[in-house]
C-alpha cells in the first residue's frame, strides 16, 4: 500500500504521519549535488506495511528528478538501492 509522503526541506526529511505518529527518512544535503540518506525510522506499530519502502522510493525519486547523487549511509537505503539497481544504481555517489 502506497502512503502519502511529505517532504520537509527545512528539517531534511521525507515523512509519513499516521495517527499522530511519524515515520521518516532523514537526509543531509552535503553539496549542491549530493544527498546523504542518513537514517530511516518507522515506529514499531507501522512496520511491515511498506512505509520504509515508500519513504526511500520517494527520496530516491526526488534525488533523481533534481540531479543529485546519493550516499546511502542508512543500511535500509543501501539495501533498497541494491534491490532496485536498474532504477537507482546510477544515483550512487562515487
Amino acid at each position: 500500500m502506497t502512503q502519502t509522503v511529505q517532504h520537509d526541506k527545512d528539517t531534511q526529511t521525507f515523512y509519513i504521519e499516521k495517527d499522530f505518529t511519524r515515520a521518516y527518512l532523514a537526509y543531509e544535503q552535503k553539496s549542491d549535488t549530493v544527498l546523504d540518506f542518513r537514517s530511516t525510522f518507522v515506529p514499531e506499530i507501522f512496520r511491515g506495511k511498506g512505509i520504509a519502502a515508500d519513504l526511500v522510493k520517494t527520496g530516491l525519486e526526488y534525488a533523481k528528478q533534481n540531479h543529485f547523487t546519493v550516499i546511502p549511509t542508512c543500511s535500509y537505503v543501501d539495501t533498497y538501492i541494491k534491490r532496485h539497481q536498474d532504477a537507482y544504481g546510477t544515483l550512487l555517489a562515487r
